[in-house]
């Protein structure tokens, strides 16, 4: 899973390829070589896998084209409607998990998620508000988007965020993300959360 830091460009993996600008965010199916071209000057790409887990099983990713995923693209610009029609929404209708979108694919659209293991979202909180204290068994990587004035509490810790810094939420820990700024806090959230949901031991309490 990439998501396009800064810059634009072109990504190639075989005969396919597809392009991308400041804020995108793509899912590709591994097992094969993959080029990231950037366009027109440097571009910066945050990339999460799963290839860690693949390793300590000892297992390789499908072949090219006979994987169970697909290439997923999502548009900075389409997250940002999908929030604006969320921080719309009244109250009562808001999920507990807070103002997200998920990242899904068409493949995966039951399990909600782009990787059978792996969950990915784009996170929200509005000027003055607060994620209020939860906890869950899926470890947490965070990538800070947007994010000034902003902090989390984990585990009776006060963390600061900072522009584009990835903060590590351990499983099972109480925390909370508060955002004392002026504009909206944008932070994009990977967990393992795929295998704890499909053997339902996702634990998500407050």
């Amino acid at each position: 899973m990439s998501y396009a830091i800064a810059g634009d460009g072109t990504t190639v993996w075989g005969r396919d390829s597809l392009e991308w600008e400041t804020g995108d965010v793509f899912c590709l199916p591994g097992g094969g070589e993959v080029v990231h071209i950037a366009r027109g000057g440097a571009a910066v790409l945050w990339i999460v896998t799963n290839e860690p887990q693949l390793a300590f099983e000892r297992v390789q990713a499908p072949a090219p084209r006979q994987a169970a995923l697909e290439v997923v693209h999502y548009p900075a610009d389409e997250i940002g409607r999908q929030l604006d029609a969320i921080h719309r929404l009244p109250p009562e209708r808001v999920m507990a998990g807070g103002k997200a979108v998920t990242l899904s694919s068409a493949a995966l659209a039951a399990e909600r998620t782009c990787l059978p293991s792996m969950t990915l979202a784009m996170n929200s909180l509005g000027p003055g508000e607060m994620q209020r204290p939860h906890r869950h068994n899926a470890v947490a990587v965070t990538l800070i988007v947007q994010g000034e004035r902003c902090y989390s509490t984990i585990d009776g810790r006060r963390v600061t965020w900072e522009h584009l810094a990835t903060m590590i939420t351990p499983p099972g820990e109480m925390h909370s993300h508060q955002n004392d700024g002026d504009r909206r806090a944008l932070f994009l959230i990977v967990q393992d959360g795929g295998l704890h949901y499909h053997t339902r031991t996702m634990g998500f309490s407050y």
